[in-house]
C-alpha cells in the first residue's frame, strides 16, 4: 500500500511503464512463489477475473495485499479496527468471486484539492483500490478523526484526472473512489467489469425486549 501522506499527489507521466527485465512477460493469471496466481489472490479470483484481461503484460505491475499482516489484528495496532478492510477482502476466502486485493493508493483524507494525474500512453496493470478523497480539514498531521465528520461545504476536493492517449495496455483491476473523476484527450475512457453478482443493501429496523 503506497500512502500519500502530504499534497504530493499521484503522478503517472505519459508514455510510463516499460518492458519488464523479469519476468517477461508477467503473467496475470498464474505463477509461483509469493505470487502463484498472477495478479490475484486465489484461484476463484482467477476464474472470476474481468473478460476483457489479457493473460500477460509487459507493463509496470503493482499489486495491493491481499490479506492483513500477520499479528495487526490487535487493538492499539496501526491498522485496527480496519484492518481487513485497509488490507484486503473483508470477506476474504468466503467471498463468492475470490479474494480481492485491498487499497494500493490512499491519499492524506486532510489534503484539500489534490489531483492524482494518469497520463496517455503508459501500458500498465493495477490490482487494488485506488482511494483519492478528502474529507476532513486541517494541516497535513492532522488526525482523520477514524474518517467522520466530513466538512460538506469545503470537502470533496480531490480528483483523479485520465489524459492524454491511454494504452489499451493499461488496466486498473479494482475500485477507483474519489471526488471528481475526469477524463480527456483522444479515446479517453473507462470499460467497467461489474459484479455478476447482485448486492442489496435493506434496512430492517427491529426491536429487542
Amino acid at each position: 500500500m503506497f500512502y500519500l501522506a502530504d499534497s504530493g499527489p499521484l503522478y503517472v507521466k505519459s508514455d510510463s511503464g516499460k518492458k519488464c527485465s523479469f519476468p517477461s512477460p508477467f503473467n496475470m493469471t498464474s505463477g509461483s512463489g509469493s505470487l502463484p496466481y498472477g495478479a490475484f489472490c486465489d484461484s476463484d479470483a482467477v476464474k472470476f477475473r474481468p473478460g476483457n484481461l489479457p493473460t500477460t503484460t509487459n507493463g509496470t505491475i503493482l499489486l495491493a495485499p491481499c490479506g492483513k499482516p500477520t499479528g495487526v489484528n490487535t487493538p492499539g495496532s496501526l491498522c485496527d479496527p480496519n484492518c481487513l478492510l485497509n488490507y484486503g477482502d473483508p470477506l476474504g476466502p468466503a467471498d463468492p468471486m475470490g479474494e480481492q486485493r485491498g487499497i494500493l493508493f490512499f491519499q492524506n483524507r486532510s489534503q484539500a484539492s489534490v489531483q492524482a494525474d494518469w497520463g496517455g500512453g503508459g501500458q500498465l496493470l493495477l490490482s487494488g483500490t485506488i482511494y483519492i478523497h478528502q474529507c476532513t480539514i486541517g494541516s497535513a498531521n492532522a488526525p482523520d478523526a477514524g474518517g467522520t465528520g466530513c466538512d460538506t461545504s469545503n470537502a470533496y476536493t480531490d480528483s483523479v484526472w485520465f489524459h492524454g492517449n491511454p494504452s489499451s495496455g493499461s488496466f486498473i483491476v479494482g475500485e477507483i473512489i474519489t471526488d471528481t473523476l475526469s477524463m480527456n484527450g483522444a479515446k479517453a475512457g473507462i470499460n467497467m467489469d461489474l459484479s455478476p453478482v447482485a448486492a442489496y443493501n435493506i434496512l430492517k429496523a427491529s426491536i429487542f425486549q
